[in-house]
Order: structure tokens, then sequence, then C-alpha cells
């Protein structure tokens, strides 16, 4: 919210953010191949909406609505800041596209591209971050080791930044292992085979809805031992027959996500600061005894890990420190 409109977000209940989740959450709904029937029988759409099995049609109606709602309010905000003079062009990707950009429809464009970034990227990558805080809570050795690395590095007078981040190797394993350990799109998204062809025995027609296992990718034992193993070790040393998740974690070809940039920046500066400042590990019961998360995920279109408990705990007085010293000069 606040790199592509500059809205600041002080708590989960602000507007944007749950109307923009309303919105998500029935996009994703509509994604995956058969999620409706009409997907196959293209003449549904034609029928009354009040007939058994046109229900897609009122979900269709009230997400329209919702996601209309999503793309436009964000923007008006945007609009008026730069109306009341209050706004610096270059405060967010919105504002910087409607100063540059002038030509007709342009405004539009700007509305569902900015809207697009938020969608494809909100539910996406906070499935990542709730990956690595199970792992952090499953295998402390690795935090442990992660957390080494970063003292080393960084010290304990500042918190990361990204110019720490060719200097720090092992974290760059950590957010691969989080990419393959729990892929956030199990199936990809759903591609078109552009002309006939044979697959493994297979006879593909034209025009076949094709969907990427990329979970299989991720469990395929002879490329990673031990897949269940949250393992980042397996990254180090530059052995060429494993594959680097980053090159199907974001999709295939010219469907590859256009903000997977944005998107592994902000993992790796979430990653690392929350590793620096924080101690994660296992929350325990009224009798004290250690509560180990089962690790299981919802299985879903987007994939994320079922609720568990964990501990988060500040690693001394002086990560407090740098934690409020960073929230000021973000004002």
């Amino acid at each position: 919210m606040d790199a592509i409109y500059k809205i600041e977000v002080e708590n989960a209940e602000n507007e944007y953010v749950t109307l923009a989740e309303e919105a998500v959450n029935q996009i994703n709904g509509t994604i995956p191949s058969g999620a409706a029937v009409v997907n196959f029988l293209p003449f549904l759409c034609y029928l009354p909406s009040w007939l058994p099995g046109t229900g897609f049609q009122r979900a269709a109606a009230e997400g329209r609505k919702t996601v209309k709602a999503m793309s436009e309010r964000p923007m008006e905000y945007v609009k008026r800041r730069i109306a009341e003079g209050i706004a610096d062009p270059s405060e967010s990707f919105t504002s910087m596209a409607l100063e540059n950009f002038q030509y007709e429809g342009a405004e539009d464009d700007i509305k569902w591209a900015s809207a697009t970034m938020y969608a494809a990227g909100a539910d996406t990558t906070i499935s990542a971050l709730k990956t690595f805080i199970l792992a952090m809570t499953l295998f402390p050795d690795v935090q442990k080791k992660a957390q080494a690395e970063i003292d080393s590095v960084v010290g304990n007078g500042r918190l990361p930044t990204f110019e720490d981040m060719e200097a720090l190797p092992y974290i760059g394993c950590v957010i691969k292992e989080v990419l393959r350990w729990r892929v956030v799109l199990p199936l990809g998204i759903g591609h078109s085979a552009h002309t006939s062809d044979y697959y493994a025995g297979y006879y593909i027609p034209k025009d076949t809805a094709v969907q990427a296992n990329v979970w299989a990718i991720t469990r395929n034992e002879k490329m990673y031992p031990d897949p269940e193993r949250f393992w980042p070790e397996r990254f180090e040393g530059g052995d060429k027959d494993i594959v680097d998740p980053h090159l199907y974690a974001f999709g295939f070809g010219r469907r590859i996500c256009p903000g997977m940039h944005f998107a592994g920046a902000t993992i790796y500066i979430t990653i690392v600061s929350l590793l620096a400042i924080f101690d994660i590990s296992k929350d325990v019961d009224e009798q004290g005894r250690e509560i180990t998360p089962d690790g299981s995920d919802d299985g879903c279109f987007i994939n994320h890990v079922n609720p568990f408990r964990c501990r988060i705990r500040p690693r001394s007085p002086q990560t407090v420190e740098l934690l409020k010293k960073g929230q000021e000069e973000l004002r």
C-alpha cells in the first residue's frame, strides 16, 4: 500500500487493506482451471442467473463490484493528494505514473496496473513469509546460523539493508528454500498449448489447458534430497543439478510474474530484518511443554501454511532500540 499508493497502514483493519483482501479472495476463487463450469460450457453465461448451475453469474457480479472499488478508491486517494499539493510525484508508483504518462486512457491503465500490483503481490508474498516463520519455528539451527551471518556482516549498531544482500549468501539460501519448501503456487498459473504436441507419450491438442505441477518439481528427490526437510545448505556450493526455485516459483515463459523482483526485494528485506531483531521459537502450553506446529498447509490455489502458534521475541534491548529507530526514519 505504501509503495503503490503511499497509503500508511497502521493496523489490519485499514479500509483499503480490508477491501483489497476481499477482492483478492474473490479473484483467487476464480483463477484455477475448472473453478467455474462456464469455462468449459461458455453458453451458460447467456442463461438467467436464477437457474440452477448459474451461481457463477452472481459471484461474478459481486466480484466485479468489489474489484472495481478496490481499484478506484486508492486511486482517488492518490489523486486527492495530488490535487491538494501534498503528494511528491516520486512518493508512490501511482503518483509517479500519473506524473509521467498523459496519453488518452492513461489514467485507466494506471488504475488497473496499480490494483494488479497489489492483488498479485499481497497474498503471495504473505504466503512466503508465513512459510519462513514456520521454518524458523521448526528448524532453530537454521535460524541461529542465519542470525550469526547477519551479526558478522551487519553488526549490532544498525539494521540490515539491501546493500548487505551480496554479503549474506546464507540468507539467499534460506530464501530459496522458503520458495521451494512450501511453494506459493503449487500448480502455477494456467497456460494454453499454442500448437499440438506430444509429451512423455501423451498427445496434447492445440489450445489444451496446461498446468505445471510445480509442487512435484519441489519434491523431486533426485534434485532435492529429503524434500520435506527445510535445509538451505542444499543450495550452497553452486551444484548445477539443483534448480534455483526462482526459476519456477514465479511462473514460466512469457507469463512469468512481472513483479518477481519487487516480491524478491520484499521477501529479502522482511526476512533479514526479522532475523536481525527477533528470535522465533515454539510456543509452550499451560504446563510449559513445547507446542510443535504440524506444518500443514491449506492446499489452496495460493498455498498458505495453516495457522500455528509460535513465540516471536526481541533478541535484546538493543534490537528493540534499532527497531524503534528504523520506524522513526520511515516517518
